[in-house]
């Protein structure tokens, strides 16, 4: 299916499709990828959500699931950085946090 979107821009309705590109997979997985595969990180689900899902219900162990800090800040979404630049952010970050500690 064609839609238009808010920002007036036309394209396949990537729902529409979903379905079909994922068939083999069960409802419960197709509904923890629909939820993943989302383009806007305020929306998509995060991997501390991800494992509350119930697809890894069967897999988890509530008492050995540690969470720890994102060990960098979150990349600006609206920004593009080469490979370099991530590695750089991240270089920086690590000996930031590592005197921390």
């Amino acid at each position: 299916a064609v839609v238009s979107t808010q920002s007036g821009h036309y394209g396949r309705d990537p729902r529409s499709d979903f379905a079909e590109l994922f068939s083999e997979c069960s409802p419960i997985a197709r509904d923890l990828l629909e939820k993943i595969f989302v383009y806007e990180p305020e929306i998509r689900l995060t991997a501390d959500l991800s494992i509350s899902h119930e697809y890894f219900v069967k897999y988890r162990e509530p008492n050995d699931e540690p969470i720890t800090e994102p060990f960098m800040d979150p990349l600006n979404d609206n920004e593009t950085y080469t490979t370099e630049d991530i590695r750089k952010l991240m270089f920086e970050d690590i000996v930031v946090k590592g005197e921390e500690i």
